[in-house]
């Protein structure tokens, strides 16, 4: 029974950061029609300069707005490669060419940054400053600070989507992109 509540709470952390990624996959399949393959890719280099930053100056504080800065360079780098593909609706081309960036990502990751060492978190951050040991259990607060903050993003999303205009007019370009266009959205 303790594997069982240990793989749970593992399951959690782990799978609420695929959540956030889905939710984001989802929401350029369908409001912009890209298979953006990438930008998994492009998340994970952005941890990667996150854990970088926290390795350098042991702040979060640090960390996290250069870690956004960084995610929202890649963007700008990388959708003007798209913004063609994507007025064409080419799909395969655009799925073939997300494959290839993230590549050129995944060897930027593998033997640029940090020299093919592996990156982690420092010594002093690990486990989030604390934990919770029951037998096999293994529960801390990097697990909860994960959960909640994955939650919190996943909740201010759907409050965004669901109750303003601009989250409105999102779900309606994914719905029908020409009724959309026709009212003006």
């Amino acid at each position: 029974m303790e594997i069982l509540i240990a793989q749970l709470i593992n399951g959690l952390a782990l799978g609420s950061i695929y959540a956030m990624l889905v939710v984001a996959f989802n929401l350029l399949l369908l409001v912009k029609g890209v298979f953006h393959y990438s930008l998994i890719h492009i998340t994970v280099v952005t941890m990667f300069v996150c854990w970088l930053i926290l390795d350098l100056t042991g702040s979060l504080a640090w960390a996290i707005p250069v870690s956004i800065i960084s995610a929202i360079i890649l963007n700008i780098l990388t959708e003007p490669l798209f913004r063609p593909l994507v007025k064409r609706k080419a799909v395969i081309e655009t799925m073939c060419l997300s494959m290839g960036v993230a590549m050129v990502f995944t060897e930027i990751m593998s033997h640029q940054i940090n020299n093919g060492v592996p990156i982690g978190f420092p010594s002093g951050i690990v486990g989030g400053g604390g934990s919770l040991q029951v037998g096999l259990i293994y529960f801390s607060l990097a697990n909860i600070y994960t959960i909640i903050a994955c939650l919190v993003a996943v909740f201010i999303f759907y409050y965004f989507l669901f109750r303003h205009k601009e989250g409105r007019a999102l779900r309606a370009i994914a719905q029908n992109l020409s009724v959309a266009r026709i009212l003006g959205i």
